[in-house]
């Protein structure tokens, strides 16, 4: 396991796009994202690579507060 760090820059209902500094770091599709809202964990799964070094993600919880 590989402990990079995505920036969330956009959230729309369930869908969740992280974007990660570089190439080497973007996870691969169907990995899991875990991100805190909170104090609660909340995990992501990577659906597709957007471009520009993007995640696009499906959340498996609430989205509210992220």
């Amino acid at each position: 396991m590989t402990n990079n760090t995505g920036k969330i820059v956009q959230i729309i209902s369930a869908v969740v796009d992280v974007h990660f500094s570089d190439n080497n770091s973007l996870p691969k599709i169907l990995n899991a994202l875990e991100c805190n809202n909170n104090g609660s964990k909340v995990i992501l799964e990577v659906a597709q690579h957007i471009g520009d070094n993007i995640a696009r993600c499906i959340s498996m919880h609430p989205t509210d507060g992220l």
